[in-house]
């Protein structure tokens, strides 16, 4: 005698079933994707200021150095697109040291476009000491003239092979521009030195995120 009778469903009634199951497994898998972005947004969003005030560190001993009256670290990013769908990537200031009695020159979501002038010199990736007056009307040559800028030299930042921002040193003034002229081969050497620290701690809070 069998105890433990077949126990039989309508057709529909299993359907149900089964639908039923799919859609709590598939809510509580939504449920636990965006716990988990959410968490991750979190950390991303917070900031490692330890880092971040050790790249001023090295950036302020930078300028101190090779007798600069700015030193700054620009970063790309993407903003919105154009209407063909091109992205449009602009740059910011995200790090600024500067000498007593000098202004801000800070490069604030401006479009990149705007400094094409600048981005050519980041080809060669080797630090150059340029003169101000020696460039071609720019936009780029504009900002440096409102800052007051004789020389400046320029490096670019890598992340995973691409660039991804730069480091620019400015000399104003007569004494401190005759300074980076007289020592421009000591200037390049620390520019490198300090431009590869920067990118180092740069990539290692992207790091530290993930």
């Amino acid at each position: 005698m069998d105890l433990m009778p077949d126990i039989s469903f309508p057709f529909w009634v299993e359907a149900i079933l089964t639908l039923g199951i799919a859609i709590v497994a598939y809510v509580s898998g939504k449920m636990k994707e965006k716990s988990n972005r959410a968490i991750k947004l979190k950390k991303h969003d917070e900031i490692n200021w330890e880092v971040h005030s050790q790249i001023h560190e090295f950036l302020t001993e930078l300028r101190v150095k090779t007798h600069a009256g700015r030193a700054q670290i620009v970063q790309f990013h993407n903003g919105e697109y154009f209407i063909d769908g091109i992205s449009m990537y602009k740059l910011s200031t995200t790090h600024e040291s500067l000498k007593n009695g000098l202004s801000s020159n800070e490069k604030k979501l401006l479009l990149v476009t705007m400094f094409s002038a600048l981005m050519d010199k980041l080809e060669t990736n080797q630090p150059q000491l340029y003169k101000t007056s020696e460039e071609k009307p720019s936009y780029f040559k504009n900002t440096l003239d409102l800052g007051s800028v004789d020389y400046f030299m320029t490096l670019p930042l890598f992340y995973g092979g691409a660039k991804s921002g730069f480091i620019m040193m400015e000399w104003c003034g007569e004494t401190d521009s005759e300074y980076a002229v007289n020592n421009e081969g000591v200037i390049k050497i620390e520019m490198l030195h300090t431009r590869n620290i920067v990118q180092t701690k740069l990539s290692q809070q992207i790091k530290d995120l993930k």
